[in-house]
């Protein structure tokens, strides 16, 4: 009677064991699902930052006199305040490039055919002429796997 009393509680104590093994691998594909979620929300949430942040740009652009554009704003890094900064300490930032050169734009722009109205792609420098502004901003920020940078490319027309 004893050896059998021994060998049911010993298959008690197996049970306990697969169950417990079981219910832990549970508990950790549970814990992975929920910090996926957290991360997946958290990169949706960063994606509307940048989003929100080359917006706000993008407005400041469009509503400056459109005759000072390149004057006021070429070369100048805007902060983006949403998004956090690199690693460095530094804030994330929106570099703004405008592009007056009809000879070296970029083919991000695709075909911009006469910055300043002359029909032709001859003039060299249109920063004082010019009917069409082609823009990039570069955002850069930083995230928990590092720096990111992003880029826009906008052509922005007089009124």
């Amino acid at each position: 009677m004893n050896q059998s009393m021994h060998r049911e509680s010993g298959a008690l104590l197996v049970e306990i064991m697969i169950a417990l093994a079981i219910l832990s691998v549970g508990l950790l594909a549970f814990f992975n699902s929920f910090a996926s979620n957290f991360r997946a929300g958290r990169d949706l949430t960063e994606r509307d930052e940048v989003r929100v942040a080359l917006e706000d740009v993008t407005e400041a652009l469009r509503s400056t006199d459109f005759s000072t554009l390149y004057t006021d704003y070429n070369g100048v890094a805007l902060e983006a305040p949403y998004l956090e900064g690199d690693t460095m300490g530094s804030p994330a930032t929106v570099q703004v490039t405008c592009y007056v050169n009809e000879k070296k734009i970029p083919s991000e722009f695709g075909p911009v055919l006469d910055l300043d109205g002359t029909g032709g792609l001859s003039n060299t420098d249109a920063s004082a002429d010019y009917k069409l502004l082609p823009v990039q901003l570069t955002l850069t920020y930083g995230t928990s796997s590092g720096t990111e940078t992003r880029n826009i490319y906008l052509t922005i027309g007089e009124h």
